[in-house]
């Protein structure tokens, strides 16, 4: 129930409301089991939005209820949110042994969906700190628990570690097609704040490039979407510094005007930055788009190809 709760507020775009509700909930409600898991839901959407401190007497209140029921699939949960809570307020230590603390607990009660997205979030600390094959391992681990449900929401968030991998050890092919995928998978399911996270992941990849103008279009891109939609806090964009630090940074390499032109192109959102189809799409858009930057080829709307269709 606690999950099905979740995904309906997260897919509707509306965490904050959902929160709203599900914060006012417990406090009319006697049943202990049902208190838990609305207690648990409340404070998983306020770590979503952000909103760290004040979610924390909600998810300890859920745990601590679990735990009184004996009900390990809640706590591990819990635990889950808890260390949710603790990346997202830079208490990276702590956080991961929480996380950790859910994957082993989810794993003894055959909760695989779970394990997975900890085991990937969880990768975001040790890539923090360029422990590279630690966050490798964490998330290929993910990952394959991922592809064993075949949930895409938990491909992709595997993928952007993955991805980010990549990009630190210079491969940026590797890179794009992981960031590409994961955007895919995101679009369909209708994360768009993951969509947005891929769109940096591909401007970084432009800039580290020196194609500066295209760096900027896919970063207005992920700026538009970013702002049509409450924010999920993910692990791997929780902390918003260091993009903010390398877009000035790109912005003083451009002419001025170029920048803000490329940027509001980006903006306005074409069919083209959200192709809902496939890697081998985008990497079609990548290759036009290059072309057209160059002075060569078709505009993107000149020609359908490179327009990939809508799936939802």
């Amino acid at each position: 129930m606690a999950y099905s709760m979740w995904t309906f507020w997260w897919l509707s775009g509306n965490l904050g409301e959902g929160r709203r509700w599900m914060e006012e909930a417990p406090r009319r409600e006697p049943d202990l089991p049902a208190r838990a898991e609305l207690l648990f839901v409340a404070a998983t959407l306020g770590q979503a939005i952000s909103d760290f401190e004040g979610t924390e007497p909600l998810i300890e209140e859920s745990t601590a209820l679990f735990r009184q029921l004996g009900d390990k699939t809640g706590v591990a949960d819990a635990l889950g949110t808890a260390g949710l809570i603790a990346l997202g307020q830079g208490e990276y230590d702590r956080g991961l042994t929480l996380t950790q603390d859910a994957v082993d607990l989810k794993l003894e009660v055959g909760e695989k969906w779970g394990a997975s997205a900890m085991l990937s979030f969880g990768a975001s600390v040790p890539l923090s700190r360029g422990d590279l094959a630690e966050a490798r391992r964490l998330a290929e681990r993910g990952l394959s628990l991922a592809r064993e449900n075949g949930a895409r929401e938990l491909i992709y968030v595997a993928l952007h570690p993955l991805a980010e991998i990549a990009l630190a050890e210079g491969g940026h092919d590797r890179a794009a097609w992981l960031f590409g995928e994961g955007l895919t998978l995101s679009a369909e399911v209708g994360d768009n704040s993951n969509v947005a996270y891929c769109l940096e992941g591909l401007a970084t990849i432009a800039d580290s490039e020196d194609r500066l103008e295209r760096a900027a279009r896919l970063w207005g891109a992920a700026e538009g979407r970013l702002e049509e939609n409450e924010i999920i806090a993910y692990p791997h964009a929780s902390d918003r510094a260091p993009y903010h630090a390398q877009v000035e940074a790109a912005r003083a390499r451009l002419d001025g005007e170029a920048w803000e032109r490329a940027w509001a192109e980006g903006d306005s959102a074409p069919p083209w930055y959200t192709p809902l189809a496939t890697p081998e799409a985008l990497v079609l858009v990548d290759q036009a788009l290059a072309q057209v930057e160059d002075g060569r080829g078709p505009k993107p709307d000149e020609d359908s190809r490179l327009t990939p269709a809508r799936h939802v």
